[in-house]
């Protein structure tokens, strides 16, 4: 099933973007990025249902779906995720991407994408092997939640 059609909270985002300071290149090409795959704008991955993208050890273990890796942060269940995790990265974003430049910035947003996809695989695989949880392989995790969380560990370490 196709996750709902944008409603307030799309607007909202756009403007809460539009009132706040202006955002970096990398901060604003993320955030554009997500709200682009969120509205279906590329032809390509429009009718790609959530459980073909989203981050699951089966998919990505078991059928070598590796892709997914990339994939899953940039898609969200509804327009309430995807304001909800955009806020709380330009926010984040701003920060760090004045604090560290905007190429160090892209690296580690590339770098904690995969990061995050693997760990939850990998948490997925310790579920299944020390608790004999077999329905963790078959879980399913979507959104830019753990590239947020890593951010915020790094923007909590930078403070003095």
């Amino acid at each position: 099933m196709r996750r709902e059609k944008p409603k307030t909270a799309v607007f909202l985002l756009l403007g809460e973007l539009l009132r706040s300071d202006r955002l970096p290149p990398v901060t604003l090409a993320v955030v554009a990025l997500n709200v682009v795959v969120y509205l279906d704008l590329f032809e390509e991955i429009a009718s790609w249902p959530l459980s073909a993208v989203c981050i699951s050890a089966y998919g990505i273990v078991q059928q070598r779906q590796w892709l997914r890796l990339i994939l899953s942060p940039f898609f969200h269940g509804d327009d309430w995720h995807l304001y909800y995790n955009m806020v709380s990265f330009s926010i984040k974003g701003r920060s760090l991407e004045q604090r560290h430049g905007s190429v160090y910035f892209a690296v580690l947003l590339a770098v904690f994408t995969v990061a995050c996809s693997g760990m939850y695989v990998a948490v997925e695989y310790a579920s299944y092997w020390f608790l004999g949880n077999r329905e963790s392989l078959d879980s399913c995790a979507i959104g830019y939640s753990g590239v947020i969380f890593a951010l915020k560990v790094l923007t909590t370490h930078d403070l003095p």
